[in-house]
């Protein structure tokens, strides 16, 4: 049987291997019956499984689920860049809605504007977060994660940490 973990660089493959793939590996981590039927029910494309790998965050976090080096392995970078998911990458986001930084990654992310984002940041990743005129995030830290934030504008961040060994640096501009 394949095995997500082994895998550590991009391989082309159909979407329904990947489909495959992933949902094996699921449903052998305890995905519930809602999920495996319902939603796995059919194949689903590459943005959709986007969407459900952040809808399903707490399966995700809990299992390490896909694990970094089947990310790497399964979705080319751009796609990951684009959907907001970093691995082991040095990368910049803006305004995103969602954010997974996973591995060794570094990444700045501003938000601006009301914008509401839900970050990710777990592994040895480091991020630098600024936010202005209004915008919120909420940050959760995992495991060796660091964040460095700063707000200006009426802008709201929030640190969850949910390991002993994160670290998070505010500073507040006006």
């Amino acid at each position: 049987m394949f095995r997500l973990q082994k895998c550590t660089n991009f391989v082309p493959m159909s979407i329904s291997e990947i489909n495959r793939i992933l949902k094996t590996e699921a449903v052998r981590l305890g995905l519930c019956d809602k999920w495996r039927d319902e939603v796995w029910g059919k194949e689903l494309d590459l943005n959709r499984l986007a969407e459900l790998y952040f809808k399903g965050s707490d399966f995700v976090i809990e299992h390490h689920y896909p694990s970094n080096a089947s990310i790497k392995a399964l979705f080319e970078r751009d796609f990951l860049r684009q959907k907001g998911i970093l691995v082991d990458d040095k990368w910049s986001l803006l305004n995103p809605t969602f954010a997974m930084v996973l591995g060794k990654s570094e990444s700045k992310i501003r938000l601006n504007a009301y914008k509401v984002s839900q970050i990710y940041v777990r592994d040895d990743s480091h991020i630098e977060i600024t936010a202005r005129h209004h915008s919120h995030a909420i940050v959760h830290l995992y495991e060796n994660a660091a964040a460095e934030v700063s707000v200006s504008d009426n802008a709201t961040v929030r640190v969850l940490n949910h390991a002993k060994n994160t670290d998070t640096i505010y500073k507040r501009k006006t």
